[in-house]
């Protein structure tokens, strides 16, 4: 099954010394498999950008953006009009539950939702709530 990877993972997955279950997990699957969206690609630019300018902050932008970024080519699907309804249940739903998730999990949810997919993440409780299928590989 096609799934897409959560932020955390993406980030986990740029440190030197990441998590060796959740590598293993990713090495275990076939990479056409594995997607980003264009919602991680912002997250991920953004907690860089706010790193203090200096060689940690270009060594993971030259990581995400000359690495990890160009393995993913095709399979970095965007948020399109389809995905607004789906969006919008996600948030009403989960404020009605009286969890709200957050602007981009919600994002990412709903381009998981429209296409069939589940979200790889170690966060699973504001996809569960917005009823999307998760994997958490540190729990496989």
């Amino acid at each position: 099954m096609n799934a897409i990877l959560d932020t955390n993972v993406v980030s986990e997955l740029m440190r030197p010394a990441g998590d060796v279950q959740l590598r293993a997990w990713v090495d275990g699957q076939a990479p056409e498999t594995l997607f980003l969206t264009s919602i991680n690609v912002a997250e991920i630019r953004i907690g860089i950008a706010l790193l203090v300018p200096g060689r940690r902050r270009q060594i993971l932008a030259d990581r995400f953006e000359s690495e990890l970024l160009p393995k993913f080519g095709d399979r970095v699907l965007p948020f399109d009009v389809e995905a607004t309804g789906p969006h919008a249940e996600i948030v009403a739903r989960s404020r009605r539950a009286g969890r709200p998730v957050s602007h981009f999990d919600a994002l990412i949810g709903a381009i998981a939702y429209v296409r069939g997919m589940s979200v790889v993440t170690h966060d699973t409780a504001p996809f569960e709530t917005a009823g999307v299928a998760v994997l958490n590989p540190w729990e496989a």
